[in-house]
């Protein structure tokens, strides 16, 4: 019986956690979504995995144009190259930064 309630209250608490968590991440999206600002989420290996909506517009590429692409190919200049690939050490490290690149249009 008491193994069964601990199944149950783990079973429980799992729940919880995840509908929290999924409350945050539509409310998140949301925030994302509706910014003014053009956002950009780059893996560890600098492919950019999510773009919102406004980052197109900012610098005129399509979705389709910049999913699953390397961001470095869309970057203005050589010190927007070197910046990205610090970054990148940095996040590697686990740790994460926001900040401003120049994009070819």
């Amino acid at each position: 019986l008491i193994s069964v309630l601990v199944i149950g209250l783990y079973t429980f608490i799992s729940l919880v956690l995840r509908l929290s968590l999924t409350k945050n991440l539509i409310l998140s999206s949301f925030i994302i979504e509706n910014m003014n600002d053009g956002i950009l989420v780059v893996s560890m290996r600098d492919i950019i995995t999510y773009a919102n909506d406004n980052i197109y517009s900012i610098i005129g590429y399509q979705k389709d144009e910049l999913l699953g692409k390397d961001v470095k190919d869309f970057l203005a200049t050589s010190n927007d190259v070197e910046a990205v690939e610090s970054k990148t050490q940095i996040r590697k490290k686990g740790l994460s930064e926001i900040y401003e690149l120049n994009f070819l249009h």
